[in-house]
């Protein structure tokens, strides 16, 4: 089954059926409150208030994830160092476990004295775990140069977390370019998708499309 959708993720998950997801990848929006680009309020008018606004959101989005997950459902988010902290209480505080990985890219991007080489993401489970493995939590994996979406995630990055929960029905709230759709049609799963902007709903449906179309003619 893939079902792809356009609108808003909150909204659209509430009409899916409770305790019915293995596993949610996704890599929301997000943005940095005004002050943090106005030099003259960096130390004399910044809180950690700021962000309200931002975890009012993602705690109506965390508590759809969690009603929709599975008793030992997995749920990995990507953000930054950042977004870390202001996500981080959300996610204790619904969830048995939660485990920062970090995605190494292997190659120098984009900042200042400390140019950013690395994406945090965020893992957190329901149960605990049924077994241990060998695994570190830095996953070395490049990122994608030709990009169909601005934050667009390499398609075998998210094969190896999909893999690791061996989930069978996988939702992405905020699909872009339909990179999770991809690794779970190379994985055979079951794949919700839910993108609010109509642009990259239909490149993600169109990427998705010629997939099938190569995979038929190969």
């Amino acid at each position: 089954m893939y079902n792809l959708i356009n609108g808003d993720c909150i909204e659209e998950m509430k009409k899916v059926e409770d305790s019915s997801i293995d596993l949610v990848i996704t890599d929301p929006p997000y943005s940095f409150p005004t002050n943090q680009f106005r030099p003259e309020a960096r130390i004399s008018q910044r809180t950690f208030g700021d962000f309200s606004t931002y975890q009012h959101f993602f705690s109506s989005f965390l508590d759809e994830c969690k009603r929709l997950l599975k008793k030992d459902g997995e749920i990995y988010v990507f953000c930054d160092e950042v977004f870390y902290a202001v996500l981080f209480p959300l996610f204790y505080s619904r969830f048995y476990s939660t485990k920062m990985l970090v995605w190494d890219k292997e190659r120098i991007g984009m900042g200042g004295l400390w140019r950013r080489q690395f994406e945090i993401i965020i893992h957190a489970r329901l149960t605990p775990a049924k077994k241990k493995s060998g695994d570190g939590d830095i996953l070395k994996c490049k990122p994608v140069r030709e990009k169909l979406h601005q934050s667009q995630k390499p398609v075998e990055l998210i094969e190896r977390i999909i893999k690791k929960s061996d989930a069978k029905v996988v939702l992405d709230p905020f699909m872009g370019s339909g990179s999770t759709g991809i690794a779970c049609k190379k994985l055979d799963c079951e794949f919700i998708g839910i993108e609010i902007d109509c642009e990259y709903y239909n490149i993600a449906k169109n990427r998705l499309e010629e997939y099938d179309r190569k995979r038929i003619l190969s």
